[in-house]
Parts: C-alpha cells; sequence; structure tokens
C-alpha cells in the first residue's frame, strides 16, 4: 500500500500538539473553550485547587438532586480534559464516582 506524508501533525482528536527542536507539547485549549462555552462558564475565575481540601462528599445527603444526565455528560468532557491536565484528574475522579446518583 501507499503511504503520504501529511507534514506536521497540529491537531488530532481534540489535542493541539506543537513542538519544538527538543520538545513536543499537547494541549487541549480549543476543547476547553468549548466546555466553557457549552455550559455558560466563559467568564468564570480559575482557581488552584480543584476541589477543596477537607471536604467530604456523600450521596446521602438531604440535598436536591441535579439532572444526571447533564451531570455526566460534564463528568465525561472534563474527563477527557483531564489527558492533558493531570492537576485536575483527581477531582474528576472523584466526582465521576456520584455520576449514578449526582446530588
Amino acid at each position: 500500500f501507499e503511504m503520504t506524508d501529511l507534514g506536521d501533525l497540529h491537531y488530532f482528536l481534540g489535542m493541539e500538539i506543537w513542538r519544538d527542536q527538543d520538545h513536543i507539547f499537547l494541549g487541549q485549549n480549543k476543547y476547553c473553550q468549548k466546555i466553557l462555552t457549552t455550559f455558560g462558564m466563559e467568564d468564570c475565575k480559575s482557581v488552584t485547587t480543584p476541589v477543596e481540601q477537607g471536604v467530604k462528599f456523600s450521596n446521602e445527603d438531604s440535598s436536591e438532586k441535579v439532572d444526571a444526565t447533564l451531570y455526566r455528560k460534564v463528568i465525561g468532557m472534563i474527563l477527557y480534559l483531564s489527558n492533558t491536565r493531570p492537576d485536575i484528574a483527581y477531582a474528576v475522579s472523584l466526582l465521576s464516582s456520584f455520576s449514578h446518583c449526582p446530588r
């Protein structure tokens, strides 16, 4: 079979790829902006830690249930974002453990 060289890879499956002479970099800036736009959070402020330390989560809470489909959509999108953002991986995995009955 014949193969064609398409040049350097710049964008693949929502990941941006760029390189310099010695390194290859991955990012998901466009995907992150898409998430913020999808959920109307373009003007939100960033934080240094995605989960407050010492907070105990429980699904036995008397708080109001949220739309499970929307919750799973948010978690799924952010889970894919954690491929290039290991700093949010713990928070996303913690929140995804409540996707069966979100509150």
